[in-house]
Formats: C-alpha cells, structure tokens, sequence
C-alpha cells in the first residue's frame, strides 16, 4: 500500500461573513477511506475551527504521506498557505 497515513486540511480564516462552512466533501471522503481501506490512518483538521497552530501541530505530529486540502475560491490563499507549510515541513 503506497499510503499509510493520509490528512485532509479544511484551511484556516476560510469564513465568508462571519459563516465557515463545513467540510462536507472531505468528511465523505474520510468515511469513505475509513470503510473501504482500513488499514490506513485517516486524520481530518478542520482550521476554520481549530485554527492555524492545529494545522500546523497536526502536520508535525501525525506526518501524513498524503495530504488533502478543502478549498472554495474565497479560501485559495488559506490553502496555498497550508500547502507552503506541507512542502516547508
């Protein structure tokens, strides 16, 4: 199995007006690769509600082999941020 652990990022700062919206397409896919491959390791970090220092905590920690990252347009700066700090680390 070429991946053995595998993050999914919802970037942080991503609200619109107050509302963030929930992470619902990589939450599908975290239940997804949960029933369909367990032997993998599965995290989710949702920044929008954990902040920055748990992305960044998490990346540390749990070193993924893949990383996953949530994005509508109003967050593309936010995602490329976790992306500089996934190829930083």
């Amino acid at each position: 199995m070429r991946f053995k652990r595998i993050l999914l990022v919802n970037p942080p700062k991503v609200d619109q007006g107050g509302y963030k919206p929930s992470p619902l397409g990589i939450l599908y896919l975290v239940a997804y690769l949960r029933k369909q491959c367990p032997k993998i390791k599965v995290k989710v970090v949702d920044g929008a509600i954990e902040g920055e220092k748990a992305v960044l905590n998490i990346l540390l920690l749990f070193k993924p082999d893949l990383v996953g990252i949530s994005s509508l347009t109003p967050g593309r700066h936010q995602a490329l941020w976790v992306v500089r700090n996934v190829k930083q680390l």
